[in-house]
């Protein structure tokens, strides 16, 4: 808040599961339940002054697992593969995430860049639609971490199973082609709207408002312009049609 930051991408809770995973120094524990006391913790405090929370990385992170060639990782191109059965998967490496969103109320959270099975987690929609929406009943905004790889990390799968937004600012990557003539896509496109919408109203970016703000719609100079010119072609238009029809009533010749 007194930084004028209106986001933070943590807490980090994933589970220890070995002792070479790549953000072992982030999570808190190799006990479920442990990390996710202390997330939910976290999250609560955090988000008691209006900091969106991306409880991250979510989930059975394992690796940073990429290739980054202008930083030097050298990696598995599209994230490694993590195999777990899902009592495992829920009773262990869930719990810290499953205990940031009931107890400390997180409203954002951050996927990984690992493969669950064989599917990314961006692009699991049981993982991100069933369990942490639908069982856990999250609101809020999933975040990739950082997409830079636009084959893996699909943005039109992406959608659909759930995530919001892809931490890029490339305006030439994620482009969605023919976007607007598919009502599908614009589907997925305006529910993630009201994702990020619904996070960003309930942070820190809200200050200065308050119960007495009016939200005042104001009209530009340029949208009055074509407001005018508008009328002014469709009364031209008019014109032409009333010209037209009185011409051929008096010129019958030329129907």
């Amino acid at each position: 808040m007194y930084a004028n930051v209106q986001a933070w991408y943590a807490p980090a809770m994933n589970t220890h599961r070995t002792p070479y995973s790549g953000r072992n120094f982030e999570y808190y524990s190799e006990d479920g339940f442990l990390g996710g006391r202390i997330g939910a913790s976290v999250v609560a405090g955090a988000q008691s002054k209006s900091l969106v929370c991306y409880i991250k990385h979510f989930a059975l992170n394992d690796t940073e697992g990429v290739i980054d060639a202008t930083n030097d990782i050298m990696g598995s191109k599209d994230g490694i593969s993590t195999f777990a059965t899902e009592q495992a998967i829920r009773e262990i490496y869930l719990t810290p995430f499953e205990h940031a969103v009931k107890d400390g109320g997180a409203t954002g959270v951050m996927n990984a860049f690992n493969r669950i099975g064989t599917t990314w987690c961006g692009h699991h929609s049981n993982l991100q639609q069933n369990v942490l929406r639908g069982e856990w009943g999250f609101i809020g905004c999933i975040i990739t971490d950082n997409a830079g790889l636009e084959a893996y990390m699909d943005i039109k799968a992406g959608l659909q199973a759930g995530t919001d937004l892809w931490m890029n600012s490339s305006e030439s990557r994620y482009i969605i082609d023919g976007y607007a003539s598919d009502p599908q896509i614009m589907t997925y496109v305006r529910n993630a709207s009201h994702n990020i919408l619904y996070s960003v109203a309930n942070s820190v970016a809200m200050n200065g408002l308050s119960s007495n703000s009016r939200v005042v719609s104001i009209i530009p100079l340029w949208n009055v312009w074509l407001i005018w010119l508008d009328i002014v072609v469709g009364l031209i238009c008019a014109a032409g049609i009333v010209w037209i029809v009185v011409r051929c009533k008096r010129h019958p010749e030329l129907w």
